[in-house]
């Protein structure tokens, strides 16, 4: 789909976003909690209202670590 997508004339950028999908029993805090060997753990707060909430101070280096910082940080 994303390709597809990406051909058309008035698409100036796609982005791809990963989400977590716990399998039953599992939380979302199990899954940042044991992350597989040398994968960045995701840079959760506490959650606020409901929500989880990501550190934007490490954003970049578990979601974007391919990108020039000043890039990843934009």
């Amino acid at each position: 789909m994303i390709t597809e997508a990406g051909s058309r004339p008035h698409v100036n950028a796609l982005v791809s976003i990963a989400a977590f999908a716990p399998d039953e029993g599992e939380s979302v805090s199990t899954l940042i909690a044991h992350p597989p060997p040398g994968a960045p753990v995701p840079p959760m707060l506490p959650p606020h209202q409901g929500f989880l909430i990501l550190d934007r101070d490490k954003f970049a280096d578990s979601f974007a670590g391919d990108l020039p910082r000043a890039q990843a940080d934009t």
